[in-house]
């Protein structure tokens, strides 16, 4: 648990230090992932499937071109190997630098960490905590005075080795929810 709230509070001290007029977005979001496993030769290790989680995710916008958001996610890594389906649960800790282009779309550049939940880790080999980079495209769209309804495209490069054979996660997300500003 420490392992989780360790970013989490990074991202909240960052978001707390931002100038008084800054705005806060809280979005409420589900998220579709479509996870693969791949080797440093490039092959990778199965097909994907669709994972279905959902979170929250904290935006401080200091400026009208700049946000940092840090998130918590329930995060399912589904995919398909020879050896037969498999599902990898986890808590998605996402830390972006958002630049918006304008009111309706932003570009992240950012990292996540990841702690493995539930029992799939046990006895397969499998570290549970991951970390990578994560780059994202979110699009806004407005549904009220202070709501939008945001879609979030995410891919994420894992950087550690999460099992043998230099095994590392490539994930492309799909948030989709409602944010209140604040």
């Amino acid at each position: 648990m420490k392992k989780i709230l360790a970013p989490l509070a990074l991202g909240i001290a960052l978001l707390s230090g931002a100038a008084a007029q800054a705005q806060t977005n809280l979005s409420l979001v589900a998220d579709g992932n479509f996870a693969q496993n791949v080797t440093d030769g490039g092959a990778t290790s199965g097909d994907r499937q669709l994972g279905l989680g959902g979170g929250i995710l904290l935006e401080n916008r200091s400026s009208p071109n700049f946000g940092i958001e840090v998130g918590a996610l329930y995060h399912a890594r589904k995919f398909d190997t020879l050896l037969g389906a498999y599902t990898l649960n986890s808590v998605h800790v996402p830390l972006l630098l958002r630049f918006y282009l304008s009111n309706y779309i932003s570009l992240g550049l950012g990292g996540f960490f990841e702690y493995g939940v539930g029992d799939a880790y046990a006895g397969n080999n499998v570290n549970k905590t991951n970390y990578g980079a994560l780059g994202s495209l979110g699009i806004y769209i407005p549904v009220g005075a202070t709501t939008k309804f945001v879609i979030d495209g995410r891919y994420g490069y894992g950087l550690k080795t999460i099992g043998g054979s230099d095994i590392k996660t490539r994930d492309i997300q799909i948030l989709a929810g409602l944010r209140f500003a604040f």
